[in-house]
């Protein structure tokens, strides 16, 4: 087996004689495949009560995933980005990110059917080779069926604007 990159042979054919001849040449191996993200969870993946305020995010505590590659035992992984099925709120923004962590505004539309935050992560290789997963935060429309989404605690879950635990790069 050749490691990744170019690596000089010396190639030699033989034939039914015994009379040979060489040449070196050049073997590339490259690795076209990317790394695979499992397991990806956030916690927590509800907010609750949606009082206008931002809960933080960190990679690796509260968003998680194994990330394995074929070539490369150390692949990277970044928060890609962020999509609400809502508009912005009261509160402009709803969310702020950087690389490895984000806030989400524990906020909804009181007309709609509650929000749906959309964290996508980007796991790269040292070969540049890339893939993408994602993962939902809900805001529940109302507290009918919040057994499923419980409350946060309000020290320590939630951030005022500007805090800066939501300043990122």
């Amino acid at each position: 087996a050749f490691p990744l990159g170019d690596s000089l042979v010396l190639l030699t054919v033989y034939d039914g004689t015994f009379a040979s001849d060489s040449i070196l040449i050049t073997v590339t191996v490259q690795d076209t495949t990317p790394p695979e993200i499992a397991n990806l969870a956030i916690t927590p993946e509800c907010l609750w009560p949606p009082n206008h305020k931002f809960v933080p995010f960190q990679l690796g505590d509260d968003l998680a995933a194994s990330v394995t590659d074929a070539c490369d035992p150390l692949p990277l992984l970044v928060v890609e980005g962020i999509d609400s099925d809502e508009s912005p709120g009261k509160n402009d923004p709803d969310f702020v990110s950087g690389p490895e962590g984000f806030c989400l505004r524990s906020e909804r539309d009181g007309r709609g059917d509650g929000r749906e935050y959309l964290v996508s992560v980007e796991a790269s290789d040292a070969s540049g080779n890339t893939s993408v997963n994602a993962a939902v935060v809900r805001v529940p429309h109302s507290a009918v069926g919040v057994a499923t989404c419980p409350s946060l605690p309000d020290v320590g879950a939630f951030v005022e604007d500007g805090s800066a635990v939501c300043q990122f790069p």
